[in-house]
């Protein structure tokens, strides 16, 4: 890492990510810089694939005014990439303070550290997968793709979609 760059290797290849550093020295990169990054392994790789979805211990952000953003996935392009730092649940995150972030004191066993993270993890790439599948945000019922503005409700979305069909969805319109 150096400055606001975080150096991922392409190839025989050293390309690097915009990044920025928190006031308590984490580092965070630009979305729209990774995602550019899984186009060009999509694109030089010439997979059919349905899609191509990077994962992350960084943070990451999209413009100067966001904190945090936990993920983004484009449907047009078939990339998507997800940052996972802030589901493990032996840390806490300063609501005051978005930078700070602490271990807890008593953490969870390494067993049930997986589980928590896994399952948080899993929506999380269901519903950005479900974004790249052409479905928005649902607002009718407690479903996987509802926006989350936080943590809390990022962490209380249960892991199944409504039974709002996309035919009916069509017509009224998720947002």
């Amino acid at each position: 890492m150096t400055g606001k760059r975080v150096w991922v290797k392409r190839g025989k290849e050293q390309h690097a990510i915009q990044a920025r550093v928190a006031e308590n020295g984490r580092v965070q990169l630009n979305i729209t810089a990774a995602l550019a990054e899984v186009k060009h392994y999509l694109d030089a790789n010439n997979t059919s694939s349905l899609c191509v979805i990077a994962l992350t211990k960084y943070e990451l952000f999209e413009d100067k005014t966001d904190l945090f953003v936990a993920g983004m996935a484009s449907g047009i392009q078939r990339i998507a990439v997800f940052s996972l730092l802030r589901y493990d649940p032996n840390l806490t995150f300063c609501t005051e303070f978005w930078w700070k972030v602490e271990k807890i004191p008593q953490p969870l066993g390494e067993r049930e550290t997986k589980k928590v993270v896994l399952e948080r993890s899993f929506k999380l790439l269901v519903h950005e997968t479900m974004h790249l599948l052409g479905l928005d945000h649902c607002i009718y019922f407690s479903c996987v793709m509802n926006g989350a503005g936080h943590l809390q409700e990022d962490f209380a979305q249960p892991l199944f979609l409504c039974p709002v069909s996309p035919e009916e969805d069509e017509d009224a319109g998720r947002v």
